[in-house]
């Protein structure tokens, strides 16, 4: 449940969840985010003349998500530490390797419903490095079509994008690690869908895309039933996923 506030009577903790103007016309990263600190209320304040929050009691209000906080004196902006050509054999083999770590996880979710988020954590870290040195290399080979198995591949994609835009915002490292972990895992729903309905390469019917927009749902299932994924991996997981 939702209710209108005036940004005078916001407060840190508080749940944004809509403007009273588009998002787009702010600095506001995200649409939906927890109220942080005094900072962010000034910003609300200065841009805004109300804004709908999530109320205390609505049990399924959303979880706090990555800091949409935009103070461009504390971003970590970085500079390439690597040439193109120095870095490209070195993400070669890391994106191999994602892919492989990627098959893991997404076949154990099929099986066990299980998320092994050590090993993830530890991927996505390998990934953040090589896109703070110099994310034109995992850029270009994600662009690259020869691709055998089309989920494991789009969650390998997404994650190198989310990261190459990530660092482009200015998020710290641990950040990006979050981001990375949610471009893998934003539609782990789909392993819970039909191989031939997720391979079809014809015109989806009205049917079948209905059912194909379930990944969502199924997504936050699968997260909720592991426990372990962190909150804001778990907050994000369904802004990011696409119809």
């Amino acid at each position: 449940m939702t209710r209108k506030v005036n940004v005078s009577e916001l407060e840190v903790g508080m749940y944004v969840e809509t403007l009273d103007r588009p998002w787009l016309s702010t600095d506001f990263l995200f649409q939906g985010f927890e109220i942080v600190d005094e900072k962010e209320l000034a910003r609300l304040r200065a841009q805004c003349e109300f804004v709908y929050i999530s109320s205390d009691d609505d049990p399924l209000a959303p979880k706090p998500m990555i800091p949409s906080s935009n103070k461009t004196e504390d971003k970590p902006f970085f500079t390439h530490l690597s040439q193109h050509n120095q870095e490209i054999g070195r993400a070669k083999n890391l994106y191999e390797s994602t892919q492989d770590t990627v098959a893991y996880v997404l076949d154990d979710i099929y099986n066990t419903d299980n998320i092994d988020t050590k090993v993830l954590e530890k991927t996505s870290r390998n990934l953040v490095e090589s896109v703070v040195r110099n994310p034109d290399a995992l850029m270009w080979l994600a662009k690259l079509k020869n691709k055998d198995n089309y989920l494991y591949s789009h969650a390998v994609d997404s994650c190198v994008y989310l990261l190459a835009f990530g660092r482009h915002l200015g998020f710290d490292k641990d950040e990006l690690c979050e981001l990375g972990m949610i471009g893998i895992l934003q539609d782990c729903g789909k392993t819970k869908l039909p191989e031939e309905l997720l391979n079809k390469t014809e015109k989806l019917t009205p049917e079948e895309l209905e059912l194909m927009r379930t990944h969502v749902q199924l997504s936050l299932e699968v997260l909720d039933k592991s426990g372990q994924v962190p909150p804001r991996v778990r907050g994000l997981c369904p802004y990011t996923a696409v119809n």
